[in-house]
C-alpha cells in the first residue's frame, strides 16, 4: 500500500513539473513549489533538498540521485540526459510514463541495499541478511 503512495505521487511530482516547466516556469520556482505541494513528506523533503541544491548551482541530477527512495538510478540518468539536451520537460514525460506504464522503476535494483522509508525520504543502510 505504501509503495503504491509512493508510485503515485512519484508519477504525479514527474507531471507536474514536466507541466510547469512547459508553461515557462523557471526549474527553481517549479521545484520549490512541488516541494510545499507533494503530499507524501518524503518524496516534498526530497523535493526542497533538489530545489535547494539547484540554488545553489548544482544539477537537478545530481540532487535527485541523492534520494533513491524516489528516484531510481535510470530515472536520475534520464534527467541528466534531459539537463544535457535542454529538454527536461519531455525527459520528465518520460519518466512519469515509465513509472505509470511499469516499464520504469521506482528504485533501481542495485538499490536494493538501501532501505528508505517512502514517508521521511531518508536512506540507510540495509541490515545485514
Amino acid at each position: 500500500m505504501e509503495q503504491d503512495k509512493s508510485l503515485t505521487e512519484t508519477v504525479r511530482f514527474w507531471r507536474l513539473l514536466g507541466l510547469l516547466l512547459s508553461s515557462g516556469v523557471p526549474i527553481l520556482s517549479a521545484l520549490e513549489l512541488l516541494g510545499r505541494e507533494v503530499s507524501l513528506a518524503g518524496l516534498r523533503a526530497a523535493a526542497g533538498d533538489v530545489a535547494g541544491a539547484v540554488r545553489e548551482g548544482g544539477t537537478m541530477a545530481m540532487a535527485l540521485a541523492k534520494h533513491p527512495a524516489f528516484f531510481s538510478k535510470t530515472a536520475v540518468e534520464m534527467c541528466r540526459l534531459g539537463e544535457e539536451e535542454a529538454n527536461v520537460v519531455a525527459r520528465c514525460e518520460d519518466i512519469a510514463e515509465g513509472l505509470k506504464t511499469g516499464r520504469l522503476p521506482l528504485s533501481s535494483p542495485e538499490d536494493a541495499a538501501i532501505r528508505s522509508s517512502p514517508e521521511d525520504g531518508k536512506a540507510t543502510p540495509a541490515a545485514p541478511s
